[in-house]
């Protein structure tokens, strides 16, 4: 009787698990599908979306209607956290709901996050420049913080 070293064995098994891996692939398609069901047509957008800033670079002149696939993050008015006047924005106006920091879009540029409409009035640091990125600014450290950093879809309507 032959007796198979154990090394053996286990390149055996090593080699069948990728053909293992493809049978389970085709055969249940995964994750992505699952929740095929929860997707409404509200959700899907059937226009142009820039999701990075080569690509709105690329874009001249931005336009009204445009989408944009873009980080937000929140911001407070934190003698802590911000320059020698907190709470004036890099347009002049006093840091109030609704405004918006970021460095790629024109001051008075109203977009639409949501039901929500904000204006860009105030600037992120210039590490930021050509960064997708937007700073929304709360009344509170604490809002600010809940919010945290999420991808948000934003529509320019009027630059």
């Amino acid at each position: 009787m032959k007796h198979t070293n154990i090394n053996t064995i286990v390149v055996q098994v090593l080699q069948f698990i990728p053909v293992l891996v493809l049978v389970t692939e085709l055969a249940y398609p995964g994750p992505a599908l699952a929740f095929s069901s929860q997707l409404s047509t509200q959700d899907l957008i059937f226009e142009r979306v820039i999701s990075n800033a080569s690509d709105l670079q690329e874009i001249t002149p931005l336009r009204n209607g445009l989408t944009l696939h873009i980080w937000a993050t929140a911001y407070t008015s934190d003698a802590n956290l911000t320059d020698a006047s907190p709470f004036i924005t890099a347009s002049g106006t006093t840091a109030h709901q609704g405004i918006i920091a970021t460095n790629i879009l024109p001051i008075g540029t109203k977009i639409r996050i949501g039901s929500d409409l904000y204006t860009v009035e105030d600037r992120m640091n210039n590490r930021y420049d050509h960064v997708m990125i937007l700073d929304i600014w709360m009344p509170t450290l604490e809002q600010a913080q809940a919010f945290g950093v999420r991808q948000v879809y934003a529509k320019i309507e009027s630059l």
